[in-house]
């Protein structure tokens, strides 16, 4: 059991602000043993209140890499958090994730930088390794330096349409895929369709809100597979 831990710095509005949609996993499994392992809670803590929100849907990867129907279907519930500073969150380490860039209002350049730590039980990631003496002597109450915790942040539950081509949603089409370890030829592509609502109009003076996304039965959102010809694009 323990603790994987690093950061992650993204610049709002660059052509690789985006974090790909993924579900964390022990790679050195998926390549060495074709089995997907996940942590038991990841974490994210953002340490500005700039750029894109993560977004945590209700789909739980496949036990084998390369057998990823099990992994695909319909998407019920979600959370978007939007950042603040100090605003941390958990979820279950076997769901969906990743971010959505989205225009608040924030100007480009400025930098978007989370610390993210999952948390492993009864398991350690193969390519983890215990930190240092020197390192943890930094770490913990007397550390230096400290995080101005932002204050309190709203949370809203909201009941998506019925069609993601509805004029008052933001529709969200994207395509990915998970390789580690797979042959290239036999790679599958997923596409994951969402509709999301816009975002709340008070980001620019109280930052940090967070959505809870319903989706109903008919509005067709979900993970799905990519065609031949939706991989091409």
């Amino acid at each position: 059991s323990g603790a994987e831990w690093w950061a992650q710095v993204r610049e709002n509005g660059h052509k690789e602000e985006a974090i790909q949609f993924h579900w964390d996993t022990d790679e050195a499994a998926v390549e060495g043993h074709n089995v997907n392992v996940h942590p038991h809670c990841s974490t994210v803590t953002y340490l500005t209140a700039i750029g894109a929100p993560t977004l945590i849907v209700d789909r739980r990867n496949s036990l084998r890499p390369d057998d990823v129907e099990p992994a695909r279907g319909p998407i019920r519930s979600g959370q978007l958090s939007y950042p603040s500073v100090g605003k941390h969150i958990v979820f279950d380490g076997q769901l969906l994730h990743g971010t959505v860039p989205r225009s608040c209002g924030a100007e480009a350049g400025q930098e978007r930088v989370t610390f993210l730590v999952n948390v492993w039980l009864n398991h350690r990631p193969s390519n983890c390794h215990r930190v240092d003496d020197s390192l943890a002597e930094r770490l913990g109450p007397e550390a230096e330096g400290h995080v101005t915790f932002s204050g309190e942040h709203t949370m809203e539950e909201v009941e998506m349409p019925s069609s993601v081509d509805d004029a008052n949603v933001d529709k969200l089409e994207v395509q990915f895929s998970r390789c580690e370890g797979i042959p290239e030829e036999d790679v599958a592509r997923h596409r994951l369709l969402l509709s999301l609502p816009r975002p709340p109009a008070e980001l620019r003076t109280k930052p940090g809100a967070t959505q809870l996304l319903r989706w109903p039965e008919s509005s067709g959102v979900g993970l799905w597979k990519a065609s031949d010809e939706q991989a091409k694009v």
